[in-house]
C-alpha cells in the first residue's frame, strides 16, 4: 500500500508541474499524506469490528459429536462437501441448544437446498442464500424490535 501512495503522490507531483492543471504546489504532499493516514487507519477500524463481533457472536461447537452428525448428514444425502456438512452440523447443533428465531445466511444456495431448509424450520431457523436479503431480513427484525409488540387485534 505504501509503493500505492508514493505512485499517487509522484502522480499530483506531476500535475503540480503544469500550470494549466491549475493544482496548487504542494497538494501532493498534503493528499499522499491523507492517502497514507486512511490507509494506515485500518487497525483501529479492525479492533471495533473484532470488539462489536466477540460481544455479539458465539463460537459454534465444533467437536466429536458435530463431526459424527456432519458425517451423518453426508450419508443421508443432504450434503455432499464435508466442509459444508460440518458447518450445517455445527448449525443444527447450536440452534438444537434451545429454539429461537435465527437465520442461516450463506451464498452457497446450491450445496443448502430444500433438504437444508427442511432441517432448520423445526428449529425456528430461516436459510437465506444472500448476503444482501439477509441483511434486509436483518434490518427488518430490529426495524420491528424497535416499534416493539404488535397492538391491537
Amino acid at each position: 500500500m505504501r509503493g500505492f501512495a508514493l505512485d499517487i503522490e509522484k502522480k499530483l507531483r506531476e500535475l503540480e508541474r503544469m500550470q494549466k492543471v491549475g493544482v496548487p504546489p504542494g497538494t501532493h504532499k498534503a493528499l499522499g499524506q491523507q492517502f497514507r493516514d486512511a490507509l494506515n487507519d485500518w487497525r483501529p477500524r479492525l479492533e471495533d469490528l473484532r470488539r462489536e463481533v466477540t460481544e455479539t457472536a458465539r463460537v459454534l461447537p465444533l467437536d466429536v459429536a458435530t463431526l459424527v452428525d456432519a458425517q451423518q448428514l453426508m450419508n443421508n444425502g443432504v450434503i455432499e462437501q464435508e466442509p459444508d456438512a460440518i458447518m450445517l452440523a455445527s448449525v443444527l447443533r447450536d440452534l438444537g441448544s434451545g429454539a429461537a428465531p435465527s437465520l442461516f445466511i450463506n451464498r452457497n444456495s446450491r450445496d443448502f437446498g430444500p433438504d437444508v431448509k427442511r432441517l432448520l424450520r423445526p428449529l425456528l431457523c430461516q436459510l437465506i442464500s444472500t448476503f444482501t436479503d439477509g441483511l434486509g431480513r436483518l434490518r427488518a427484525e430490529i426495524e420491528r424490535g424497535a416499534r416493539g409488540p404488535a397492538q391491537g387485534a
